[in-house]
């Protein structure tokens, strides 16, 4: 969506969010840093319009159709290997 992302600084959000990169991550119950971390992207539209168009590009390159068609491929090639088999299942 092109969008930065506030989230809780907690397993697994910290490791989507990128913190000041794709978005902020503040602890959880800081009301404080909540809101300064949403008043600086609402004010400042250049930072949300950058770190959205990063985040989109994190997704993308991380999450996409591609990275898990690579990932399972390997998987794949690695248990053929394992058992001594080519990528054809022929030993």
């Amino acid at each position: 969506m092109k969008k930065p992302v506030v989230a809780s600084k907690l397993p697994p959000l910290d490791e989507l969010v990128i913190d000041g990169k794709t978005g902020f991550l503040v602890p959880p119950n800081d009301v404080a840093a909540w809101v300064e971390k949403l008043v600086a992207l609402i004010k400042n539209q250049a930072l949300n319009h950058a770190m959205g168009l990063e985040a989109h590009r994190f997704c993308a390159t991380s999450f996409g159709f591609e990275h898990y068609n690579k990932t399972i491929d390997s998987l794949y090639a690695h248990m053929l290997q394992a058992r001594g088999l080519d990528e054809t299942g022929q030993s």
